[in-house]
């Protein structure tokens, strides 16, 4: 009996949809990195999976994700109009009703740096430096790449309640800033290969001031990353 045509598209189909995810790991881990930066334990936290999940990833944080207000230095008016906020009309303190208010967020690719050591930071050294709408003009804005990678993201501008004016019912100071909503990918997963690796460099007394161990990590063509190391902190 002759196999109907819809059999055989359903298996192309088939094989297409599981043959496109391989074709972009390859192509996404294919050629020279666009940054190569080892992180410590401190940007990098091992995640273990439960009792029925072996698998093991490294969460990313950054310094700024707990502030509730971050001082966004990388927020200045031509970076933000790059991504089609409107940073004009927002300092000039426009007439609005706060009720009616709401954040505007938008995509952005987010310059991320390493900050180098120096002995007092406790926490992560990932801090965001730049955000815009090219991701290869920030790479070159950054130079160092070993120190500075880029990430897709969420930009989102917030008005805080302020003081309105009785006569005029404008807001008076300042009544608008700009955080990261999201960065992404900031889970990682561990080779197989490394886990035995981390896990003996994770074994050890928790963290204090000192971290245990270094991931070294790869920007790949689709600005994603992954592990391709893990060693000791300390030598």
């Amino acid at each position: 009996m002759a196999q109907r045509p819809g059999v055989t598209y359903a298996i192309i189909l088939v094989l297409v949809a599981n043959l496109a995810p391989l074709a972009g790991w390859w192509w996404n881990r294919s050629g020279t990195p666009l940054a190569t930066l080892d992180l410590s334990e401190r940007e990098a936290g091992v995640r273990w999976g439960g009792d029925e999940d072996t698998s093991v990833w490294l969460q990313l944080w950054r310094a700024d994700e707990w502030d509730r207000r971050p001082q966004a230095s990388w927020a200045d008016s031509a970076s933000l109009a790059s991504l089609g906020f409107e940073p004009d009309r927002l300092a000039t303190h426009e007439v609005v009703e706060l009720a009616a208010w709401r954040p505007v967020r938008r995509p952005a690719w987010v310059l991320l740096r390493l900050e180098e050591e120096d002995g007092s930071r406790v926490g992560s050294r990932l801090v965001p430096v730049a955000v815009g709408s090219d991701p290869g003009a920030l790479y070159r804005q950054a130079g160092d790449r070993t120190m500075h990678f880029v990430l897709r993201g969420v930009v989102r501008v917030d008005r805080d309640p302020a003081p309105v004016d009785s006569l005029t019912g404008a807001l008076t100071g300042e009544t608008w800033w700009a955080a990261l909503d999201m960065v992404s990918p900031m889970r990682l997963h561990v080779p197989r290969s490394l886990i035995a690796a981390l896990e003996d460099l994770a074994a050890g007394p928790a963290p204090g001031a000192d971290p245990r161990y270094l991931a070294r990590l790869n920007m790949g063509r689709f600005h994603l990353p992954w592990v391709t190391a893990v060693f000791p902190a300390t030598p």
